[in-house]
């Protein structure tokens, strides 16, 4: 769906997020907004990082909820690694702290509190100002029925990457020679043996001596004789029993370093399992249209799910406005689909708080999470 503005709010300021686009919209400006151009079916973060990154601009409701907000923080974190301007709209006396202050430090905000209507004029001009200056050419905002299906900017994405493919040149070396001729073995040159030579010295008394070859003299290797070998024997029994006991000392310390690093890393790679909570939603058309429950569905995932057992459970505790905890819930890992990590079903739609733990089979906990945050 074409669009101009990325509208990040609190869902405790929906009221407020709502009225801006429609607004916007009114004056033919583009807006997406959660949950509204939410595709059922597909992944949650995956289409927020849509909506963000083909905006134009960022329009951030901000308030003390948005402030505390863990998803508007992570808006406003990929709109400036991104470098869309932000328009802040600031609905009470709030001022930005912490990650928030430095998104936001140098950005001018509209100070819409306590009238916000009153500064709706100056948000619409403001917005078609940035909007104009983030088109190449002359800008022209798309009517509001002006729509483009999801799946077709994926499937354009995908025949830009089959396009930019090129043929790949392979270079052909040429031999100058035989490569085969290279490969022969080098002939040894052969010895040719010296012939011994006989030297006949007289001595200056004129007696001769014995004859001298310059033939060098062969070197004679004694044997060892049985006295020698009956000594190392008797060395070797003497410390045989203290070397085994040596050689055994030192396998049993390496073992126990072995089983020692084994243990660290299957420690360190379950530390790195962690569960997280992308959004709770409250969905009450089961109650206007059958007269049963409420639905609270937590959507979620968790990271680094090989190094978890199948059998590990999520536990996820409903907790309504007094912080009772009113519906409680578990789900085997390898029961978990579509990023659904639970649900509950209430008669009162007073569900203010969800928690959520990665238990192994034992009880044991691995990793929480939880949220304030439910979407209605």
């Amino acid at each position: 769906m074409a669009h101009d503005i990325f509208i990040s709010y609190s869902s405790k300021d929906k009221q407020t997020a709502d009225a801006i686009c429609h607004v916007l919209e009114s004056n033919k400006l583009k807006c997406w907004i959660a949950p509204r151009n939410i595709i059922a079916g597909k992944n949650y973060a995956e289409q927020i990082m849509y909506g963000l990154k083909n905006a134009k601009i960022v329009v951030l409701v901000f308030s003390k909820n948005s402030q505390e907000s863990v998803f508007v923080n992570n808006e406003i974190d990929t709109a400036f690694s991104n470098n869309k301007p932000i328009i802040s709209f600031k609905i009470d006396e709030t001022l930005p702290e912490d990650k928030m202050g430095f998104f936001l430090k140098n950005k001018h905000w509209l100070d819409a509190y306590p009238d916000p209507e009153s500064v709706f004029e100056t948000l619409v001009r403001d917005a078609y100002l940035l909007c104009e200056e983030e088109h190449d050419e002359d800008y022209v905002a798309p009517d509001i029925d002006e729509t483009k299906n999801f799946d077709e900017d994926e499937s354009h994405d995908l025949a830009e990457k089959l396009h930019s493919n090129t043929d790949k040149v392979v270079d052909i070396v040429e031999f100058d020679e035989d490569p085969s001729e290279s490969n022969k073995p080098i002939e040894e040159a052969k010895e040719t043996p010296k012939e011994e030579v006989v030297f006949d010295y007289v001595t200056k008394s004129g007696e001769e001596s014995e004859p001298v070859s310059n033939k060098k003299p062969e070197k004679k290797v004694s044997k060892p004789s049985k006295s020698s070998s009956k000594s190392s024997e008797s060395a070797f029994s003497k410390y045989k029993y203290p070397i085994i006991i040596a050689v055994a000392i030192i396998l049993v310390a390496v073992v126990g370093v072995m089983l020692l690093s084994n243990t660290s890393v299957e420690t360190a790679d379950s530390s790195d399992v962690k569960v997280e909570i992308d959004y709770v939603d409250m969905d009450d058309d089961r109650k206007e249209s059958y007269s049963t429950d409420y639905s609270y569905i937590v959507y979620g995932s968790v990271t680094n799910q090989d190094n978890a057992s199948s059998d590990d459970i999520v536990h996820i505790d409903f907790y309504d406005n007094s912080g009772n905890v009113v519906k409680s819930n578990d789900t085997k890992l390898k029961n978990i689909k579509d990023n659904i990590l639970g649900a509950a079903f209430v008669n009162k739609a007073n569900i203010s708080k969800v928690s959520v733990e990665l238990r192994d089979s034992s009880g044991n906990v691995i990793s929480t999470a939880e949220s304030e945050e439910i979407m209605e």
